[in-house]
């Protein structure tokens, strides 16, 4: 019998955790999206949707900081991830009830708003149960494998959904997204009674922990932390806005070309969340590079409608962007205090999905009012910006203190 340390086992099943969730929501998610971009046409809606799924999160945030690290994470983890079966459930029902337009676009607007903030409440209730359970490398590994899961559920489930949108209708897309969510929540009551995150080695001396030691350098890094996830946490979304438009300009077949496009972004995710967890030096060259590859790899994108060169660099950009959300994630769960790592993600995802909310709908109203070609300039030069800020910020965050 093969023997399987505790470190292993919850490394895995994190993992595993994180694939059904992703499976579920990006189902889910690019069926909303090609619904509405069919019925309308419009970049600005398509750019709507993708905000919907952050901001309400964003104005929640504010209130839900204040208790953000009260109760037990755990419990409240297994509870929350109920409520995203019924959300997809309910979005199901809804589909198929709805005949009109305009009742199926609202119903997509109301979904993306609920489940929006569920997903806050997700985020916070697993940081801090994986800040409070393992040691700092073994959470730092388990948030990067969790992306890299993350991404391959994400890759799987665009799969699922071009294939349902092709052959079938979208709500088919949403009744499987709720069974992937249910088993999500099987597999979350599962991790959280593994006996393997009560070895999790924790150590109460200061010295291995990762927060920094003075208060001046805690509100340092909180801000840096916060400012940097501005760049790589809007890209992403905006890059996602432009994507029903690239498919369009690329293929007589724009929901095939979609559906590639879709799978290409989430398999560079998915090599960005396994280099992280795998390689010893990729956080800190995410740190340092991700942002300005990010940049020059937009830059083919608006310069030929060739789908041969689009598609790898379209690799290429998610990989880049991905490896740098994962590292900022890495450093708000590990460089806060313990006692404050709910309200410090609560803070990271009110910044980042305001970023995503707004990222979005510039992207939408950028490629309606001027084109794409100038969409994807104008992100070039948004993440150079980011990439200047970056190297002439005098004080960063200690990175030699994550191990």
């Amino acid at each position: 019998m093969i023997d399987v340390s505790p470190k292993e086992s919850a490394v895995k099943w994190f993992g595993l955790a994180a694939f059904t969730g992703s499976l579920a929501e990006a189902t889910q998610t690019i069926a909303m999206v090609w619904t509405a971009y069919t019925l309308t046409k419009s970049g600005l809606l398509v750019g709507s949707i993708h905000a919907a799924a952050y901001l309400p999160a964003v104005l929640a945030g504010l209130f839900f900081h204040k208790f953000a690290d009260r109760g037990n994470a755990s419990r409240l983890l297994i509870k929350n991830n109920w409520g995203l079966f019924v959300g997809s459930t309910t979005l199901t029902a809804g589909w198929f009830a709805f005949k009109s337009h305009y009742f199926v676009i609202a119903f997509i607007f109301i979904a993306q708003c609920t489940l929006s903030i569920v997903k806050l409440m997700n985020k916070v209730y697993l940081n801090r149960e994986i800040r409070n359970s393992y040691s700092p490398p073994i959470a730092s590994r388990i948030l990067s494998s969790y992306t890299a899961a993350s991404m391959v559920g994400s890759l799987l489930g665009g799969a699922s959904a071009g294939l349902l949108l092709t052959m079938a209708s979208p709500p088919w897309c949403a009744g499987l997204a709720a069974v992937f969510y249910f088993v999500n929540h099987q597999v979350i009551k599962q991790v959280l009674t593994d006996p393997a995150r009560t070895c999790s080695e924790l150590s109460d001396d200061p010295q291995d922990q990762n927060v920094p030691s003075s208060s001046s350098t805690i509100r340092s890094t909180f801000v840096t932390v916060l400012i940097f996830s501005i760049p790589s946490s809007g890209a992403l979304p905006y890059f996602s806005t432009l994507l029903p438009s690239l498919s369009e300009a690329l293929a007589k077949n724009p929901a095939g070309m979609y559906s590639i496009l879709s799978i290409v972004s989430t398999l560079g995710g998915f090599l960005a969340g396994l280099s992280v967890a795998r390689f010893n030096n990729a956080y800190y060259i995410a740190l340092r590079f991700a942002l300005p590859l990010s940049a020059a790899s937009i830059i083919p994108l608006s310069l030929s409608d060739n789908p041969y060169l689009n598609i790898p660099f379209c690799l290429i950009t998610s990989f880049t962007l991905t490896t740098h959300i994962i590292a900022m994630q890495i450093s708000a769960n590990q460089m806060s205090p313990q006692d404050t790592v709910g309200k410090m993600v609560v803070f990271r995802n009110t910044v980042a999905g305001l970023s995503k909310a707004i990222f979005s709908l510039a992207a939408g109203y950028i490629c309606d009012s001027l084109g794409l070609p100038k969409a994807w300039i104008a992100l070039t030069c948004l993440l150079s910006f980011f990439t200047v800020a970056w190297i002439i910020t005098p004080t960063r965050f200690t990175e030699h203190r994550l191990k």
